[in-house]
């Protein structure tokens, strides 16, 4: 009995989700890349497993919260930007309380990067995404200004879409990276709870089941 105790606690948090992913699924129709404004997309606190099917980049503009990638917690008080690959997982717990959480953030799918050379050649070039070090960037006034000029523009494309919206689109990702490189500010992680690092370890654990199924599938 203590040991079916032991583990109530981790899959009540499990269950609790409100969501998976905070993207709807009719989103994954049809589109290769997609921009999203904090404000009118509300997400208070969820979970991500791995195998997602799209890049991530997050601008917080405004707000509070503990932003968790693999075993590296933040705690982000101050204007971030975070890159995300499919293959982490990533929490996130809103602690705005009256505040209004501000900022955007854009999603495009794997296959999209392949179709784009020089985005690929800058995805590798800077490792935003694949080191989870250098995934979490604290920004300074004038480059928070930066990044919601470009994320601003990247809004504004979204909603006006037009023959030319991924290829500008795709452009402006690339410019979020070369910006975000040049200040390179990296906050100190915190050490995450005992209930995540189950939750990590059940997904962990989900990841490798799910790959040895698909290999004796073939």
């Amino acid at each position: 009995m203590s040991a079916i105790h032991t583990d109530i606690k981790p899959i009540a948090v499990i269950k609790d989700i409100p969501q998976i992913l905070p993207v709807r699924r009719d989103y994954f129709e049809n589109w290769n890349i997609k921009v999203f404004n904090r404000e009118s997309t509300v997400c208070k606190s969820y979970i991500s497993p791995n195998r997602r099917e799209f890049y991530k980049i997050i601008f917080l503009n405004a707000g509070r919260g503990l932003f968790t990638i693999g075993l590296n917690t933040y705690s982000i008080e101050e204007p971030t930007i975070l890159f995300v690959h499919p293959n982490e997982i990533i929490s996130w717990k809103d602690l705005t309380l009256s505040m209004v959480s501000k900022g955007y953030f854009s999603i495009f799918k794997r296959a999209f990067i392949e179709k784009n050379f020089m985005l690929k050649t800058l995805i590798d070039k800077y490792g935003l995404f694949k080191d989870t070090i250098k995934s979490v960037i604290s920004l300074t006034k004038d480059a928070t200004e930066i990044i919601n000029g470009l994320f601003s523009v990247m809004y504004n494309e979204e909603i006006n879409m037009g023959t030319f919206t991924e290829d500008a689109l795709q452009a402006y990702v690339q410019l979020l990276m070369i910006e975000s490189s040049k200040i390179a500010k990296h906050p100190t992680s915190t050490v995450i709870t005992s209930e995540y690092q189950k939750v990590y370890d059940f997904f962990e654990l989900l990841e490798w089941e799910t790959a040895d199924l698909n290999f004796e599938s073939q």
